[in-house]
């Protein structure tokens, strides 16, 4: 499963603010499609996805033989999904190409709709300025463009707004999603289009990391992750007595995603030495404020330290893809003393997704079925001593404590 495909997961659940984005902007197709009956129309949407905004909306009507659509996704799975879910629309056309190359719509005709929803949160600003400027070039009189951006910090928001009327677009509506930093824009041309594309890309996508991506909405929504926090559940304590437990006291822990500091402050208090650290410089702030001295260590990139006596990751490595788990390992396993431990706590499942419960943005998640995370394990020199399984709120763990086998051999 790709980056874009896992990302796509999170519009399974409802509550997510990718599906209530995706409310909005449908009900804002559903009222372009009912304000231009009878006459035909064309839709353009850039970086489609699976095509489920368009697509679903057509599902739904008796007049979708008038909707003569072009959609464009890079993603080969996305655009399969699209394809699938487009056989009953003759009109529709879905293209797995570079939405961000002019050439992919040189020969078509101008849009009476345009989609760029999910596009100018993950390009530069530089790039949305231009992306604007073009669009009158892709565009039919009176064009409708549905857009999409995120409010987080800096809010580019009010820039895309006033580049939509520097181009000639009214704006129609801005819609804050509810409970989301989330926004969607429609603006409609009121000037004369625009002849020709021109030169040059309309837009690059960014090629930040999942785990980058992951970061930064911890970064940006910390106060709303500590607020979220409830009562640790009696199983997460009974696994921090069970890893003090595997430990002589005095013993030397490296914590890695130590968040606010509490299960630091837990292991400390059972008679170990702890040294927290998070990736997040916000958590690493916020520690330091309330009284530690925790390192600021991203377990992909930064010095390990050590050796320890043992590492302590809880729901962290779940926040890895697989590729880049099975490299951590061996910096873990050169991290510790031999016979060292490591404590972990990861989601139980299959595959990867995104998803903004608690956060309310988007973070990415590996989930491990026992067979294959013992395995992995066992293949970068870890033994397993303790392998449980426990029900959570909303999802099932595995905790998992293991010690060093043979020398690592990376």
């Amino acid at each position: 499963m790709t980056h874009w495909e896992a990302w796509h997961g999170a519009y399974a659940d409802p509550t997510s603010s990718l599906s209530r984005r995706l409310r909005v902007v449908q009900n804002h197709i559903r009222r372009f499609l009912d304000e231009t009956v009878p006459r035909p129309v064309r839709v353009l949407s850039l970086c489609a996805g699976d095509g489920r905004d368009l697509l679903e909306v057509l599902a739904e009507r008796d007049d979708a033989h008038r909707v003569a659509a072009t959609l464009v996704e890079l993603d080969p799975g996305l655009a399969d999904r699209a394809r699938e879910s487009a056989r009953a629309f003759a009109g529709v056309d879905v293209r797995t190409a570079d939405a961000g190359d002019p050439e992919t719509y040189a020969a078509d005709p101008a849009a009476d709709l345009v989609l760029l929803c999910g596009v100018l949160g993950n390009v530069s600003d530089a790039d949305v300025e231009h992306t604007v400027a073009t669009l009158p070039a892709l565009s039919a009189p009176g064009a409708r463009v549905i857009w999409t951006r995120t409010r987080r910090s800096p809010d580019l928001t009010p820039r895309v707004r006033a580049w939509f009327a520097r181009n000639g677009f009214r704006e129609v509506a801005f819609d804050p999603v509810p409970d989301s930093s989330a926004a969607v824009g429609v603006a409609e041309l009121v000037n004369p289009p625009s002849s020709g594309l021109g030169r040059g890309r309309l837009f690059t996508f960014d090629s930040t990391s999942s785990n980058a991506r992951t970061l930064e909405a911890y970064e940006q929504h910390i106060d709303r992750y500590r607020f979220s926090l409830g009562p640790e559940p009696d199983w997460h304590v009974a696994f921090l007595d069970r890893v003090a437990a595997s430990l002589p006291r005095g013993a030397t822990v490296l914590e890695l995603g130590s968040g606010t500091g509490l299960d630091a402050r837990g292991l400390a208090s059972r008679g170990r030495a702890v040294q927290p650290s998070d990736a997040a410089s916000a958590f690493v702030d916020a520690m330091r404020r309330d009284g530690l001295a925790p390192l600021r260590i991203d377990v992909l990139t930064d010095d390990l330290g050590g050796p320890w006596d043992a590492v302590f990751a809880c729901a962290v490595l779940l926040h890895l893809t697989a590729d880049e788990l099975t490299a951590v390992l061996d910096r873990l396993h050169d991290a510790v003393r031999p016979g060292g431990v490591l404590a972990i706590t990861v989601k139980e499942g299959d595959g990867s997704s995104w998803s903004d419960h608690r956060l309310g943005a988007p973070r990415f998640f590996t989930y491990w079925r026992p067979g294959p995370l013992v395995g992995l394990l066992m293949q970068h020199g870890w033994t397993v001593d303790l392998l449980q399984r426990r029900a959570g709120a909303r999802d099932d763990w595995l905790l998992l404590i293991a010690q060093t086998a043979e020398p690592c051999s990376g």
